[in-house]
């Protein structure tokens, strides 16, 4: 299998910028026909002077004119203004080298070459001497002159004078020698030609220590080299040099100013610098030759012109009074006052069209975002709760352009998908509850996810009291039927778990339509297989049993019973129709229509058991009637039932008495019930005793079986006693415990939405499915890769909002295929509607750049929907795949407008330099309908006046060109022409992006300018996609066709070091964050410099960064560094020198803010 090709393109360029097309040889002003100065002119003279003869008053010629041309103080300055001070440094260095690369044997040779410094130093004491003494006393320059030389010069012309003298008295120079260097200054003397005797006064008192040159050597030639490597020596000649440097460098200043201010100009001279001065007129007509030149061939022959001057624009923010109604109209044309300009003339911008304002305003801003987990069959949702903030629940930004990922990013807080099951079978109080939910799977799809994945899936939470509860066993029981054409979730609550009640909103927090308790399956991390996502479900059932619920309503015929303590059943002396009420609403709750059958079991356990056993005789047969509509009706679905269940003939300690309950049309009623009274219409159940226990014929049969005797004894007293026989008393039936068991089960009305029996949990809310939605999904679906949620308060329906939309340019990625950005709006029922062509005006080209888009709002738009969590409108804005093609967006604010420059006084004024953000504050004539005007970004998309080096330039450019795009200078020049934001460019032949040895390819790296940029990142300064394909639909237009072009950003290549440091003082804190970012400004200095050059390609070796450092002033020293280069998010091993890995690439630094590969800066000492 073939893989890509690594290797780099062989021509090695920097590329072009703006400023390197200009070519100073293409400019009129490059070559003038008469290019003489005032120096040139009077020196011109001077010289002319000696061809001219003097004739005296005999007529007779005697000598020239020179005199007359030298006595004014212009000629001395203008002499000193064109002396060649490079001659002279030139010519020292060459005689250094001389005697450098001489033989010492070479003695003569290297004599002369000594000798010829003193020539040298010598000549030019006596040159500046002699411009002194021939300046005017009262000249300024002649006190300059004397005070440079007072200060620099005289300890060195003692030491020369020393060196000299010393030099002919061990033989080193021969006094007498002629020798004269090639190339020497015409003004050079000889030593022995120079008498100190004849200097003035400024060469006196030297002000250092008395000074005695020494030569060391053993031989004349070794002499001579030693002395002309020593800084005692050769600073006497770089010393002069740097005298007369400054010397004639201030010159010209003072002859300008001698020719307009001194006033001791003799007469003749003053009319001769007159007539200089006039001159300058017919010099300048002259030289303008070369322009009209040009003029004549590019205006009137190539019938060439400049192009206009583009006004820049700017968007503009309102916001309306209070007092305002909406719909404020601003008609095309209104004017805004903008400051002044670099000239101080006064800008205005006016509306480029009609904008109609509301009150309407961006108030929430959310996304979602879906990821393809690797490695997983399975997906996972993201959610930005404030879309705008760097982890989206409002925490700051982290980007140093203040973006963000409109359709959100992986690594966010996952996002709330599941669904809601709503039920009165969930009102479940108390004891062991479980509860089934079987799922059918829509008929033709076989589900075949494992129980046990399903159950990590997903969190279960119901609704009690203090808030929604979990249960410990939410991930219990999951059975998936062997056809695949279901599955079942058990959840169990046991005895110590709160009841399930209905859902509150103030305890809950959503806003569901019915207050009834409700079971919410939400994805664990948002993520689940790709198989659950797409499942669709035809129905639900929902199955309960409960076993224990002891808190009943209780009473019999004598009153209401504590079912906490023992109770008599039927009263102390029950009877046939002795009757026990109990009242459970949960139970009868489950019999709602259209609900199925309850089976319920009432189990007594009796507290007088033994006495139950030792009396145990009859045991009487029960009927079960339920209250419905306020009428006790029969149960008839359960068999016969006696009140006591048997064991063989014995009665057992505990009876369960069973019973069905129907269909029943009772209320919805999930408060506390009351106890049974005639106003009751249902949840009450009756116990009719169907026969009795002797109680009514006890007192018979007790007085029956009574006696009276009477005896008499001897003492004829008579005694009367009573025999009561042997009647037992009749058993009263008591009961110690008593609790309910039932299990009650139905199918949800899945086609009946407004029931709200099932619901989709969605990132911000929920939804209902309308009926004809089934068979649905069991999971909210999410289409796009990427979704933006726009909410906007006090909007109007029926009226147009603008909407700015500023991107972070250059932060989509190039190689991601461009999508289309698809909006909805949210209507009545929690539908998303989509948008029509013509509600839309789009000026960002799908989010691709800054922009304005105006949505015509239909009034179908509504803000109340359970979608969202807060009641505002919403749009929404959806990317099917490669969100990652959009780029970042910076601000996203209603009630935008476009204004342009324009020429308000009609002055002819027009666009010079980027309006900065926040000049525009205020409308030129006001409105009370505008509260506020606000410019948040600088300007966009001027052009200024084409002045004459810019035409030149770009004629000259077009003329070599043709406007073809043919050679690497084409392509360059020719983006650099039509996109001035464009600050360089490099044209790569033969390659591309990801191949730089790709024959018939040809790769285009734009650069943008950071000068006024709009919310730019500096430090990755990219075009945005929309200027990209700009620039490739340009050249595609000009370009063979046979090439396959390519346009792509720079590949910027991170630098990240770690290295140990010691500073100088304690805070650590503060000089690491100094540190980090004077290296960032160190590897990316374009982006702090606008005179720096971003380099393509290059290398960067560790030293230098380590010498960049360790010069940092309040650095001590380093210590084991390591240097990394970053590409594609892949680090290197530590390298002694990074080399780009492209030709398009740029290295940068690593930001302070990155939080996978900042900078790893120690404060340690190492034993290395």
């Amino acid at each position: 299998m073939s893989s890509p090709c690594n290797n780099t393109n062989p021509l090695k360029r920097p590329g072009v910028n703006q400023g390197e097309r200009v070519l100073a040889a293409l400019l009129p002003g490059f070559v003038s026909v008469d290019e003489r100065e005032y120096p040139d002119l009077i020196l011109f003279a001077k010289q002319y002077a000696a061809f001219l003869h003097y004739y005296n008053k005999h007529n007779a010629a005697e000598g020239d004119w020179r005199p007359f041309m030298l006595m004014d103080v212009s000629v001395t300055l203008a002499t000193l203004t064109r002396l060649d001070i490079q001659e002279y440094i030139t010519y020292a260095k060459d005689i250094y080298s001389e005697i450098r690369s001489s033989a010492t044997a070479q003695e003569t040779e290297l004599k002369n070459y000594f000798k010829t410094i003193f020539d040298l130093c010598f000549s030019i004491t006596l040159l500046l001497d002699h411009y002194y003494q021939a300046l005017p006393a009262d000249v300024e320059f002649k006190e300059v002159l004397g005070n440079t030389v007072r200060s620099g010069l005289p300890e060195y012309f003692d030491r020369l004078k020393k060196y000299y003298a010393e030099a002919v008295n061990q033989g080193l120079i021969d006094p007498a020698g002629t020798f004269l260097f090639n190339d020497r200054p015409r003004d050079l003397l000889l030593s022995q030609d120079f008498h100190a005797t004849d200097l003035s006064g400024i060469w006196n008192d030297p002000a250092g220590p008395p000074f005695t040159p020494v030569f060391t050597g053993a031989s004349t030639g070794l002499k001579i080299k030693n002395i002309a490597t020593h800084n005692l020596f050769t600073g006497i000649t770089d010393q002069y040099l740097k005298v007369l440097a400054r010397i004639v460098n201030a010159a010209p200043a003072h002859l300008d100013r001698t020719m307009d201010e001194f006033p001791g100009h003799s007469p003749h001279y003053a009319l001769f610098l007159t007539f200089i001065k006039l001159f300058r007129i017919s010099q300048e007509r002259l030289n303008t030759f070369t322009a009209r030149h040009l003029d004549l061939y590019y205006r009137e022959i190539l019938r060439l012109t400049k192009k206009d001057p583009e006004p820049d624009q700017v968007h503009l923010l309102f916001e309306l009074a209070k007092t305002a109604s909406a719909g404020v109209l601003l008609e095309q044309g209104t004017v805004f006052k903008a400051g002044k300009d670099r000239d101080g003339q006064e800008l205005f911008y006016s509306l480029k069209e009609q904008a109609i304002l509301g009150k309407g305003k961006v108030a929430a801003l959310k996304n979602t975002f879906a990821t393809r987990e690797e490695g997983t069959s399975g997906s996972r949702i993201s959610a930005g709760f404030v879309a705008n903030s760097g982890d989206g629940m409002g925490g700051p930004l982290l980007h140093a352009d203040k973006s963000w990922n409109a359709f959100g990013e992986p690594g966010r807080a996952f996002a709330r998908a599941g669904f809601g099951i709503a039920s009165d079978y969930l009102f479940l109080a108390e004891g062991k509850r479980v509860i089934t939910f079987t799922f059918q799977v829509t008929g033709g799809e076989f589900f075949r996810l494992n129980p046990a994945r399903l159950n990590s899936l997903f969190r279960v939470q119901l609704s009690a009291e203090k808030g929604w509860f979990e249960p410990l066993s939410a991930a219990g029981k999951t059975t998936v039927a062997a056809d695949g054409q279901s599955f079942s979730m058990q959840v169990t609550l046991d005895g110590g778990d709160p009841p399930v009640t209905s859902w509150s909103p103030e305890v809950h927090g959503y806003q569901f339509e019915q207050e009834i308790p409700m079971a919410l399956f939400t994805l664990r991390e948002g993520r689940a297989d790709d198989e659950l996502w797409r499942l669709r479900i035809s129905g639900i059932h929902l199955k309960v049993t409960v076993e224990g619920v002891k808190s009943l309503l209780i009473e019999n015929d004598e009153g209401s019973l504590n079912p906490a303590k023992p109770f008599e059943l039927f009263g102390p002396a029950p009877h046939q129709g002795s009757s026990f009420i109990m009242g459970c609403r949960e139970l009868f709750m489950k019999a709602r229509r259209p609900a199925g059958k309850v089976h319920a079991s009432l189990a007594l356990t009796w507290d007088n058991h033994e006495t139950l056993t030792e009396t145990f005789d009859v045991n009487p047969p029960v009927e079960i009637h339920y209250l419905e509509d306020a009428r006790w009706k029969e149960e008839v679905f359960s068999p016969s039932q006696s009140l006591f269940a048997l064991s063989g003939s014995s009665p057992e300690k505990k009876t369960t008495l069973q019973f069905q309950l129907p269909e029943l049309d009772v209320q919805g009623d999930y408060s506390a019930a009351n106890n049974y009274s005639p106003l009751s219409k249902w949840g009450f159940l009756k116990i009719i005793l169907k026969g009795s226990f002797g109680h009514a014929d006890y007192p018979r049969r007790l007085a029956e079986s009574i006696a009276v005797v009477s005896a008499t004894n001897s003492d004829g007293i008579t005694t009367t006693s009573v025999d009561m026989g042997d009647i037992k008393e009749p058993y009263t039936p008591r009961v110690k415990e008593i609790s309910l068991n039932y299990e009650a089960g139905t199918g949800l009305d899945l086609n009946r939405p407004d029931k709200g029996n099932f619901i989709h949990l969605t990132p911000f809310g929920y939804t209902g499915l309308p009926g004809e939605a089934f068979p649905g999904h069991l999971l909210p679906q999410f289409p796009a890769e990427g979704e933006m949620f726009i909410g906007l308060d006090e909007l109007q329906t029926g009226q147009t909002l603008p909407l700015l939309f500023q991107v972070a340019e250059g932060t989509a990625d190039p190689a991601a295929s461009q999508q289309d950005v698809v909006w909805h709006y949210l209507a009545a029922g929690n539908e998303w509607k989509p948008f029509q062509k013509e509600e839309i005006a789009d000026e960002t080209g799908g989010l691709l750049k800054s922009g304005i888009i105006r949505f015509s709002i239909p009034p179908a738009a509504s803000s109340k929907s359970t979608l969202m969590d807060e009641q505002l409108h919403w749009i929404r804005a959806s990317v099917a795949k490669n969100t990652q093609s959009i780029p970042r967006l910076i601000t996203v604010a209603a009630q935008a407008a476009t204004a342009e420059f324009q020429d308000y006084k009609g002055e002819g004024n027009s666009f010079k330099q980027v309006l900065p953000a926040g000049a525009i504050s205020k409308l030129l004539l006001s409105n009370p309908a505008i509260k506020k005007v606000e410019q948040p970004y600088a300007s966009f998309g001027g052009r200024a006046r084409e002045d004459d080096a810019s035409w030149y330039r770009w004629v000259s450019e077009r003329l070599r060109h043709k406007q073809r795009a043919v050679s690497i200078w084409d392509y360059e020049r020719l983006v650099l022409e039509k996109f001035p934001g464009i600050y360089k460019v490099k044209c790569i032949n033969h390659a591309q992006s990801n191949n730089e040895l790709s024959p018939g390819h040809v790769l285009l790296v734009p650069v943008p300018d950071l000068h006024g940029r709009n919310a730019f990142d500096p430090l990755r300064p990219s075009a945005g996609l929309g200027l990209l394909e700009d620039i490739k639909k340009f050249l595609s237009g000009i370009a063979s066709p046979h090439v396959e072009l390519e346009v792509c950003n720079p590949l910027f290549e991170e630098i990240q070091l770690e290295f140990n440091v010691q500073y100088r003082s304690d805070d650590m804190a503060f000089f690491t964050r100094q540190l980090r970012m004077e290296l960032e400004q160190f590897l990316a200095p374009w982006a702090f410099d606008t005179e720096s050059d971003i380099e393509f390609g290059s290398r960067l070796s560790k030293s230098a960064l380590i010498n960049f450092i360790e010069e940092r002033p309040y650095v001590d020293h380093i210590s084991c560094v390591k240097m990394y280069c970053i590409n594609g998010g892949l680090r290197s091993n530590d390298l002694e020198e990074a080399l780009a890995s492209s030709a398009r690439s740029v290295f940068v630094s690593v930001k302070a803010e990155d939080k996978v590969y900042p900078h790893i800066i120690n404060e340690n000492v190492c034993a290395c």
